[in-house]
Parts: structure tokens; sequence; C-alpha cells
């Protein structure tokens, strides 16, 4: 027989561990030790290191204008040394660096190079909300392997559960949602799932579970805002 070995690899730093569940790849080891290794914020020091942060695809980045020792300077040190492995982190402390931004704000930019300037206040709730909104794939499909990681970032979620036995009527819906998600993707997250395997999740949503499709809106308050269930859901009605 033949035994195949897997590396593990787990990474502590700040009293806190990770542990690399990706493929098992040279690249992708080397990206994961990478982004573990690397300092949670770099200083942005020149308008060349600027261009070149900005040009970089792989991952989305966040960049504060913010001089050493202002409120905003502190608060992202500590927010990206939270989360220094999901986002890249840059910061400017110079206006003459930063060129046409202004300082004392924060500029998120895309993997598609789109930019998000964010003007709310400097805590986390508020902050981590306007990356997930602006990072977070327009549409999601949610299944058992990632619905705790829409669940707790507050976001207020649509959630539409789809026939997967009717594909026709599916794809004519989720085209719609797509649409109407483009429109409200800064007010709301837009999940779907399969009806007929979630079934079970409607009732948390305020939804009866014996109809599908089914859509609802929850708001990061607790709100529950319903499609009327007894009307049929055309594409023209979302």
């Amino acid at each position: 027989s033949t035994q195949s070995t897997w590396a593990v690899l787990r990474v502590w730093r700040n009293g806190k561990d990770r542990l690399y569940t990706g493929p098992q790849t040279v690249p992708d080891l080397t990206a994961f030790l990478a982004r573990e290794l690397r300092p949670p914020v770099r200083p942005l020091t020149t308008r060349t290191a600027f261009k070149r942060f900005l040009a970089s695809k792989n991952e989305e980045s966040v960049i504060a204008f913010a001089a050493k020792g202002s409120e905003l300077r502190s608060f992202f040190e500590g927010f990206a040394e939270a989360h220094y492995s999901e986002y890249e982190f840059g910061v400017i402390s110079h206006s003459q660096v930063a060129g046409r931004f202004q300082m004392e704000t924060v500029l998120l930019v895309d993997t598609q190079g789109a930019q998000y300037s964010y003007k709310g206040p400097f805590d986390d709730l508020h902050f981590r909300n306007f990356l997930k909104s602006n990072t977070m794939p327009l549409v999601m499909e949610i299944n058992r392997t990632n619905h705790n990681s829409i669940l707790p970032n507050r976001l207020s979620v649509a959630w539409l559960f789809v026939d997967e036995q009717s594909p026709d009527t599916t794809a004519q819906l989720l085209e719609v949602y797509h649409s109407v998600a483009q429109r409200f993707k800064r007010e709301l997250g837009f999940v779907y799932l399969k009806g007929n395997e979630y079934q079970f999740m409607a009732p948390q949503i305020g939804l009866t579970g014996l109809k599908i499709p089914a859509l609802a809106v929850k708001d990061r308050r607790g709100g529950q805002y319903l499609f009327d269930e007894s009307r049929p859901m055309y594409s023209a009605l979302i």
C-alpha cells in the first residue's frame, strides 16, 4: 500500500494560532506563510510605493491616510493587527504622498481595482461592515461550510431560497437578484440557498419554510422583512 504524508502547518502570532487548511501545494502554503508573517501594516512612504500598492490585485487593500499619533492611526493599526490575514493594510503619513486623497480617511481597493472611501466612525463594527459589504461576493450561495462566515459579520442580509428542481425559474430569479444586489450592495448582503436542502433554516428568518422560492431580509438589529408567501414570486416583483 502507498501512504501519503500531508503537511500540517500552524502559525502562532500574538498568542493566537492559525491552522492552514488550504490546498497542499507549495504555492498555496507559501502564500499562507507570506500573509501570516508579514507586518500588519505596510508604511507607504513614497508615491511610487503607493502606486505599486494600489496596483496589487492579489487581495483587497486597505489604506489609511493618517498622521502618526492620530485617532485614525491608532484605530487602524489595532484593526490591522486583528485582521492582517484578511486584507493587505497600508498607511500613508504625509499629504505629499497621499496626493489627491484627503488625510484622516480610509480607502478600500478591491481585486478589480474599484475604490471605496470610508466615511463612518472609527469603530470595529462599522468599519468591518464597510469592508465586508464591499468585498464579499455580490451574491453568495450559502452552504454548510460557509454559513458561519456570513452570519457573524452583522450585515443586514437578504436571503433567497431557490428551488433547485426548477432550474429555469431559479436562473431567472438569480439574474434579477444579481441586478438588485448591484443596486443595493452598500446596504445589504445578498445570499441564496437551495431551498429543498436548507428549508429548515427558513423559520429562523421568519418564513414558514412551506413554500419555495421564498425571500426575506433580516437586518442587523434582528428585524425581519418578508416577501408575501401567498403571492407567486415572479422575477419582476423582487
